[in-house]
């Protein structure tokens, strides 16, 4: 459903009425006598608020688009990149930060330590 901009002509001139409009959402309303010109610059305004409002929602969706293909891209790249960790004959661990607590290691390395269990613990 789109939303459209429409304004509010009224011919009552009341306060109490204007702030229940604007409570129930009203986006604009004009109350008699009002000039051509006052209608046609708070039309313009409705406007430019509707174009400013899809401009954001556009720019929104093409985000989570480009981060969604990012994701994908990384996910696609790790696999890829454990794939090969895996497949390695070589010993081979990861170790992060200042505890050098094992992220990772390859089969050749749990068969060179005797398949104990490392990942989550220090190299200690």
């Amino acid at each position: 459903m789109q939303e459209t901009p429409i304004p509010l002509l009224s011919a009552k001139a009341d306060e109490e009425l204007n702030i229940r409009l604007l409570e129930e959402s009203a986006q604009d309303f004009v109350t008699k006598p009002f000039s051509e010109r006052d209608l046609l610059v708070r039309v313009r305004n409705l406007i430019a608020v509707k174009q400013s409002r899809e401009v954001v929602r556009e720019a929104e969706k093409t985000k989570r688009q480009l981060v969604e293909a990012t994701n994908r891209d990384l996910h696609a790249r790790f696999q890829q990149l454990s794939d090969l960790f895996e497949q390695t004959p070589s010993f081979m661990s990861v170790l992060r930060g200042a505890d050098h607590i094992f992220e990772f290691a390859n089969p050749a390395y749990y068969k060179l330590i005797g398949h104990r269990d490392v990942v989550g613990k220090t190299d200690r």
